[in-house]
This record gives structure tokens, C-alpha cells and sequence, in this order.
């Protein structure tokens, strides 16, 4: 038996199921729930560059430069306003 995944919004006292809602409000939870999903996964991979980047000063390991320089390509593309083209050039002429 297949399950059907079922959302829900919660407005005041009331709850919609997904199809109750009217299709400008649908719209409306799927853009509030997108921008969620870019701001956690920003903060989640923010977490992760400066974590991979303070063990790399340790141990200056090129696999984990080549984490450094992809993750900070990702966070750019979530956010263009965040600058990170030093740290990547930097990174990229340092030979280990």
C-alpha cells in the first residue's frame, strides 16, 4: 500500500492539508519553504567550510583544500553576496 506524503500549514487556529489550500497560497508555503531550505543549507555548509578550513591549517592536506575551494563555490552560488574569491585564489596557489 502505497502512502500518500501529506503537507500542512498552519495559519492561526487553522490547518490546511495541501490541497485545501488555494493555489496563490500553495505557491506562497512552497517559496516561504524554499527560502528555509537555501537559509539552512547555507548555515550548514558555512559550518562545514570553516571546519574543514581550521583542520587544513593543521595539517595542510590537499584533499581537504579541494573540499575547501568546492564548498566555497557552493556557498557562493547559494548566496552571491558572500566573498570568498581570496580565500579560493589564495588556496589555489598554495602548493602543498
Amino acid at each position: 500500500m502505497e502512502r500518500k506524503k501529506v503537507f500542512y500549514k498552519y495559519e492561526g487556529d487553522r490547518m490546511w492539508s495541501y490541497n485545501q489550500l488555494p493555489v496563490n497560497e500553495w505557491f506562497e508555503f512552497l517559496r516561504e519553504f524554499q527560502e528555509y531550505e537555501a537559509k539552512h543549507t547555507l548555515k550548514e555548509k558555512k559550518d562545514v567550510l570553516l571546519d574543514v578550513y581550521s583542520l587544513w591549517l593543521k595539517t595542510h592536506n590537499e584533499k581537504l583544500k579541494e573540499k575547501i575551494i568546492k564548498l566555497a563555490g557552493e556557498i557562493k552560488q547559494i548566496d552571491p553576496s558572500i566573498k570568498l574569491d581570496d580565500l579560493i585564489k589564495s588556496l589555489e596557489k598554495i602548493k602543498v
